[in-house]
């Protein structure tokens, strides 16, 4: 039988509707092979929600992996704090030119009213 078969018999003998012998007579199976497939399923189901302990191997994987999601995290954190930093920096570049403009055109307003005051001639009282 395919492993999905299994799978579904064993379910269907876990269901409080029919009692075991029911679902072995049904599917033409002996106890014995239910209950095995039973204790295997109980051990891949422990296993794979590790109510195990894992062996050295899979330690040795889940704490490599747990380094990387580590590295990738204080990456991460790096490149958002440089990101911040470059948003300051590019705040400050456009202060300063708009400062430096803001500059310039007074500059240019001043030597605009000194010239003027040049160009008219006083007036006098009386004349």
């Amino acid at each position: 039988m395919e492993p999905e078969e299994k799978l579904a018999i064993v379910l269907e003998g876990l269901k409080a509707d029919k009692t075991v012998t029911e679902v072995c007579k049904k599917h033409g199976i002996s106890r014995d092979t239910y209950y095995r497939w039973h204790t295997e399923l109980e051990e891949v189901v422990t296993e794979y929600w590790g109510q195990k302990k894992p062996g050295p191997k899979a330690q040795d994987e889940f704490e490599s992996r747990l380094e990387a999601e580590q590295a990738y995290k204080k990456q991460q954190a790096e490149l958002e704090k440089k990101q911040q930093e470059i948003e300051e920096l590019k705040k400050q570049v456009q202060v300063e030119a708009l400062q430096k403009e803001f500059a310039e055109y007074q500059l240019e307003l001043t030597k605009r009213l000194k010239s003027k005051k040049k160009s008219k001639p006083e007036k006098r009282n009386g004349s």
